[in-house]
């Protein structure tokens, strides 16, 4: 897991857990917080990412209602934590739900189908990427693609659209990990080997 000076977490209490992890040393353990939260990334070259791909270990009690989340397009500046407006994939046992939150008030975008059941207490390397597309209609859409890798190839998950764009022009779009929790003191929640990508990598 990068330094946690790389990024910027939001009303969290966290550790680097020696115990459980991808790669040694640690992994990022999120102990408990607010019900929907994030660490954002805020290293350079990483702060305006309107097209890219996160691709990320994590692992919860989902089947508990402890869902890991990714973040991307998040509308906050290095140094502010507590973003109101972003896309936030959201990982449950036999779906996952992507949704559109503008200020702090949330709508559903498309829900996926996993490939597989998700467990608890196993490692899952997720991708999700996102891009500027047009749909059926010919509309600018923020295109949104979900795959799991399962050990020889990634399995698509499905590719979805939506016209409402966050983050079209505005010169922040930030993204992270976090955790989208039925329980406001959720001890299960890791993230690890966490790799961000722009359309220039």
């Amino acid at each position: 897991m990068a330094v946690p000076a790389s990024w910027d977490f939001q009303d969290i209490k966290w550790e680097l857990n020696t115990d459980i992890y991808v790669s040694s040393p640690s992994s990022l353990h999120l102990l408990s917080g607010r019900y929907h939260w994030n660490a954002l990334c805020k290293n350079a070259g990483t702060l305006d990412i309107e097209q890219g791909q996160l691709i990320d270990h994590l692992q919860a009690n989902i089947p508990a209602g402890h869902f890991p989340g990714l973040f991307f397009r998040a509308q906050a500046p290095v140094g502010q934590n507590t973003p109101v407006t972003f896309y936030c994939a959201m990982f449950m046992t036999t779906s996952t739900r992507v949704y559109r939150v503008v200020n702090a008030s949330w709508d559903l975008v498309a829900t996926y189908t996993n490939d597989i059941s998700l467990a608890a207490a196993t490692w899952y390397l997720i991708r999700i990427s996102w891009w500027w597309a047009y749909d059926k209609q010919n509309v600018k859409s923020t295109a949104i693609r979900i795959e799991r890798w399962n050990g020889d190839a990634w399995v698509d998950w499905g590719t979805q659209y939506d016209t409402a764009n966050i983050g079209d022009g505005t010169g922040i779009n930030r993204v992270g990990v976090g955790r989208n929790s039925g329980s406001t003191y959720s001890t299960t929640i890791y993230h690890d080997d966490t790799e961000i990508w722009t359309p220039s990598e």
